[in-house]
């Protein structure tokens, strides 16, 4: 098998660079000199021996997860300025691509994959006393799916009120959803021939429609959240340079492709896709961006309606990661030279491309927009480069 996630080479380190709230105190004297320009940023060594892929922070920002290309997962405490190493997760047996991790309502749980073919979810065990210096903990697998036929390229786990239910792509074309059921068994719903040539990218909606949070006030009876939750779908991109909606029929949970998105606005691999977190209004949006460095906003005015192109960026090199930032004002986009973009909607509802931001998390032009609002970002994934470095760029909430 030949390796297909390919992208540009980053600079020879294999340390993660991540922002911290604090820092080494500084002398009275050298305050002056040293004034940050931007988010304040720090770097670590991760420890892995190969490229790391992806790293993703946990639903509190507390936790960081690592896919190296050294066939590791590392999970590390960075809610301090000691960053600390609480597990090396070893399952794989060749480059980790992707890492997610599922909503706290289930426990420390966390999904990878990677080259070797394989989904491999991960649950952290604690044993030992009622205080946090008495316990130990360990991370054993909760279930490995070996059904791809191909490398495993992407997954993201549900919202939380579709219950534990993770997605994954991969370059055999086909879309996994595996759901957590009764007595600790999975189901497996495949999608296949969801893109020729791989799935590089996926996302899910948000779980609740924006016509519902639209309408709460006349709602006569608060439902339950599985009654609230608006239909399963994902959004896919890959090789073809496609992006596909893919929704699940309730009655027979099989999964079908509910509309293509107009062909020709990227004219490359489609790298990442991004479903924007509910605003509270019923206008739904989608990004998508490019190996051609092409960005695009989709825009989907009302529940039934069409997409449409809301608008469209193009960047200086090649766009690889998507990140929304909570309230989803903000969009982070990752280039292949190791910089992130922002783009910001303002207050009339167009979106303005915003100042970059360098790996060091230092705005490009400081002119005091950058970070607003940014939860977070992540860097370009080399996936064949032994030295890349992930960065997450994170600013006020």
């Amino acid at each position: 098998m030949s390796q297909q996630r390919t992208s540009a080479a980053a600079a020879p380190m294999n340390t993660f660079g991540m922002p911290q709230s604090g820092g080494p105190m500084i002398p009275p004297q050298q305050q002056q000199q040293q004034q940050p320009t931007g988010p304040v940023s720090c770097s670590f060594d991760t420890g892995h021996t190969g490229s790391i892929h992806d790293a993703q922070l946990d639903y509190y920002g507390k936790r960081l997860a690592t896919a190296s290309g050294d066939s590791t997962v590392r999970v590390w405490d960075v809610s301090t300025e000691q960053q600390a190493l609480l597990g090396e997760l070893r399952g794989h047996s060749s480059p980790v691509w992707q890492v997610s991790w599922a909503h706290p309502k289930y426990g420390s749980v966390l999904a990878s994959v990677g080259y070797d073919r394989q989904i491999i979810i991960w649950r952290e065990r604690v044993a030992g006393g009622y205080h946090q210096h008495q316990q130990t903990t360990t991370w054993e697998q909760l279930y490995c799916d070996k059904s791809h036929t191909a490398s495993v390229n992407t997954c993201a786990f549900a919202p939380w009120e579709y219950g534990l239910v993770l997605a994954a792509g991969s370059s055999d074309g086909s879309i996994s959803v595996l759901t957590h059921e009764q007595m600790s068994t999975w189901s497996r719903k495949a999608i296949p021939r969801a893109h020729l040539g791989g799935v590089l990218a996926l996302s899910w909606s948000p779980a609740t429609t924006p016509s519902t949070l639209a309408s709460g006030p006349a709602v006569q009876q608060q439902p339950s959240n599985e009654e609230q939750a608006g239909p399963r779908r994902i959004v896919s991109g890959g090789n073809d340079n496609q992006v596909r909606i893919w929704r699940m029929d309730e009655a027979t949970g099989e999964w079908s492709m509910e509309t293509e998105l107009p062909s020709g606005r990227h004219t490359d691999v489609v790298r990442d896709v991004a479903w924007r977190p509910n605003a509270g209004i019923p206008t739904q949006h989608i990004a998508s961006c490019s190996e051609d460095g092409s960005v695009v906003i989709w825009q989907c005015d009302m529940e039934g309606q069409g997409w449409k192109v809301a608008q469209e960026f193009h960047m200086k090199s090649a766009a690889y990661r998507l990140s929304w930032s909570i309230t989803g004002t903000v969009l982070a986009v990752a280039l292949a030279d190791n910089t992130v973009e922002l783009i910001k909607e303002n207050f009339d509802g167009q979106f303005v491309h915003l100042s970059g931001v360098d790996e060091q998390g230092v705005p490009e032009d400081s002119n005091g927009s950058a970070g607003n609002g940014m939860i977070g970002a992540y860097g370009p994934d080399a996936h064949q480069d032994p030295h890349n470095v992930a960065a997450a760029i994170l600013g006020s909430a």
